[in-house]
């Protein structure tokens, strides 16, 4: 029968010579008892120069480590186990190294000194990885709190990780307190045109497995200010394709927006009353005439031209003429219906567009706007005036040929009620002037 003590001894040096990483086996001494293969190949030493050798003076010194000497010195006495310890050394053969030494006490035979385990894992590479991770973090985060625009960066579930300086301004959250809460909580964002939430843009993306872009979207700040942006979001893959999260950027156009807006609204209205100018009434009027042509429905256009406006305009000047037009203009606007368009097509000219509105209709909303007019007193300085209006009118079909024929037409009538009188309604109708006045608010 085998000496147990022998086989004990057996398995030990063969767990010894076949663990992976280096192991050391000291008696009390701190005198090498054996090594794994492991040591010799990671350490660059041979048996020879191992075994019954102190460990300080292995491979000319290059373990007489001030730390490690203090650590194994105390550890037998004191019956302590070594975990984790780190370590960095600059052996004379293989360079610097960070190790992370453990050890511990082998309990030998009754009355036998004990031994000492020491396992050292090289974790050199291991700290270069980290660290050149935390380098690349450190340079993603310069980068992102370095550029303009607002970053957002989630995990794969719309979970925030990171918010640059940017975000944090806009959106009111501190980076810190925004990490682990849902982006919809931290980005919320609605629609301009309607008002209405945007679902969530992270599972937009995911969902769309590409780049998400929206130019007309309103981001609403924790403290409840209101900013118009521009956005889009994207996904971040690693290098096997698989989704590690999301990243949202976007900037605040609320100030580009605003000048758009206003150098659209000087495209389109008049400066002097704020209507809509004659460019603008144009390109509304095509879009009734196109629904004319396609829906058979009807609309109705009316030209009006000032009486009396000139002699205004000599006896009191311009700024009398001016005050005169922008006085009408809002007498003018609180007459139409809310679905037709007022504009100043030049001078003292006024066109009305009434969308989805029969001839009948459209006299009744026409004979009030004259009813107004004369009705009105304008006062300058000491002096007081009455004015007309002579009024053309021009029905839009689906036979109407253009924008500048049916405006020809109702230009037309309005000539002729002025020719007639001034203060009057003419109705334009199939290519000849019907012969329609109005008195006392009658079509007669």
């Amino acid at each position: 029968m085998p000496d147990p003590s022998r086989l004990i001894g057996f398995l030990a040096e063969s767990i010894v010579q076949t663990v992976r990483e280096p192991l050391l086996v000291l008696d009390e001494g701190l005198r090498v008892v054996t090594a794994n293969q492991a040591f010799y190949q990671a350490f660059e030493v041979t048996p020879q120069h191992t075994e019954d050798t102190l460990i300080y003076e292995l491979g000319n010194r290059q373990w007489d480590i001030p730390e490690l000497r203090r650590l194994l010195e105390e550890l037998l006495p004191a019956h302590r186990e070594l975990r984790d310890y780190g370590v960095q050394h600059d052996f004379p053969r293989i360079g610097v190294r960070t190790m992370l030494l453990n050890a511990r006490q082998l309990v030998r035979q009754p009355g036998e000194p004990p031994l000492i385990l020491l396992a050292i894992e090289d974790i050199t590479a291991r700290k270069k990885a980290e660290g050149e991770l935390i380098d690349a973090k450190g340079l993603y985060e310069v980068t992102l709190h370095s550029i303009g625009d607002a970053v957002i960066t989630t995990d794969p579930e719309g979970i925030i990780r990171y918010l640059n300086p940017v975000a944090e301004k806009l959106t009111g959250w501190g980076v810190e307190e925004s990490q682990g809460q849902p982006v919809h909580t931290v980005f919320q964002i609605i629609r301009e045109e309607t008002l209405e939430p945007v679902s969530d843009i992270v599972a937009q993306c995911v969902n769309a497995r590409g780049i998400t872009h929206c130019n007309r979207n309103i981001l609403i700040s924790r403290s409840g200010q209101m900013y118009a942006i521009r956005d889009s979001a994207a996904p971040i893959r690693g290098a096997d394709g698989k989704l590690l999260g999301v990243v949202v950027v976007f900037s605040d156009v609320t100030e580009s927006r605003r000048l758009a807006k206003k150098m659209a609204h000087q495209a389109s209205h008049d400066p002097l009353t704020g209507l809509v100018n004659r460019r603008e009434f144009e390109r509304r009027l095509q879009r009734t005439l196109d629904t004319a042509r396609t829906e058979a429905v009807e609309h109705t256009l009316c030209y009006l031209d000032l009486d009396q406006f000139k002699v205004i305009n000599d006896t009191c000047g311009h700024a009398a003429g001016d005050e005169l037009l922008c006085e009408l203009a809002r007498l003018l606007h609180n007459k139409v219906r809310k679905r037709d368009t007022l504009a100043r097509l030049g001078g003292d000219e006024f066109g009305v567009l009434m969308e989805r509105c029969r001839p009948g209709e459209g006299f009744r909303v026409a004979n009030a706007l004259r009813d107004a007019v004369e009705g009105f007193r304008f006062g300058w300085e000491d002096k007081s005036f009455r004015i007309g209006v002579s009024i053309g009118m021009a029905p839009i079909t689906s036979v109407t040929e253009s924008v500048a024929h049916v405006l020809s037409q109702a230009d037309a009538a309005c000539y002729a009620a002025k020719e007639q009188g001034r203060n009057r309604i003419r109705v334009y109708d199939s290519g000849t002037l019907a012969r329609a006045t109005v008195i006392e608010g009658r079509m007669g």
